[in-house]
């Protein structure tokens, strides 16, 4: 990210280096911490936490995070949340395998800290979950081009799917699709020790942006995915607290009458 828009709206609150737990050992991952900060109150109640960067640098997941990252420095978006972002990077600028893939980590099902046995990376991750405590965590995938959800609020489902017109899948249920050499785009986890299950586990709401595979240049990428689906739905999401919303005014539901005062005898004359 580039240091001039970090000094307008990001604070850097940690960085990791998870180079010791590269499966590549000619390259390192760094995967930071970034707070936006609001000038409001109870941001928390409505807090988002976006992760990106995850499935390699030239992917699509990285080019929708950093065109997240603008429409916000830029004021496209007007911010209404706490939000914490996780952009993972590589030192490699090539499209290999990725060091740490956030759906093939095991992830505790209880608790809210790590297991000494837990990766780095995940490890880092259930950390950072811990002291901040988001309502709804926001991954994005690369794959078919849907909508993925778990624990979340059934409004919140609607509008995704209005705003984006795409299809909304309940974690576990979307479809495997195959690519040509007959490969699943989007492996599906195992739910139990699934990254999304831990979140949900911990009381916060998971959406999965799955960004088209088939996409490969930047221009394809925003016609095809950031105007007119993944930016929609992020706006409405950014703008508005969808987590914990006010309560609804539902009107007077009762009206207490005020009995008639009785006014003493020696009033009677004034």
């Amino acid at each position: 990210m580039n240091a001039d828009v970090l000094k307008k709206n990001w604070k850097l609150v940690e960085f990791v280096d998870l180079g010791s737990d590269s499966l590549d050992a000619g390259g390192t991952r760094i995967m930071q911490l970034f707070h936006y900060k609001v000038e409001k109150e109870n941001l928390q109640e409505n807090s988002l936490w976006l992760l990106a960067g995850f499935y390699g640098p030239a992917k699509g997941d990285s080019t929708i995070c950093s065109l997240l990252q603008k429409a916000i420095t830029k004021n496209l978006f007007s911010v209404d949340n706490e939000l914490f972002l996780t952009p993972s990077i590589f030192s490699k600028t090539d499209d290999s395998a990725p060091e740490f893939d956030i759906s093939c980590h095991n992830f505790a099902a209880e608790g809210a800290m790590p297991a000494a046995s837990t990766p780095h990376g995940a490890s880092t991750l259930m950390k950072w979950f811990k002291l901040r405590g988001p309502r709804a965590i926001i991954t994005f995938s690369v794959g078919q081009p849907f909508i993925r959800v778990k624990n979340c609020p059934d409004f919140v489902v609607d509008s995704l799917r209005n705003v984006s017109e795409r299809s909304v899948y309940e974690f576990g249920t979307e479809p495997q699709v195959l690519d040509i050499d007959g490969i699943t785009q989007l492996p599906r986890e195992p739910i139990d020790t699934s990254f999304a299950n831990w979140c949900t586990a911990q009381g916060a709401s998971w959406i999965d942006f799955s960004v088209d595979n088939n996409l490969k240049s930047f221009d394809e990428l925003v016609q095809q995915e950031w105007k007119t689906a993944i930016g929609p739905a992020l706006k409405w999401l950014i703008e508005g607290p969808r987590f914990n919303p006010p309560k609804e005014e539902t009107g007077i539901e009762s009206i207490e009458i005020v009995p008639v005062l009785e006014m003493p005898p020696e009033f009677a004359n004034l």
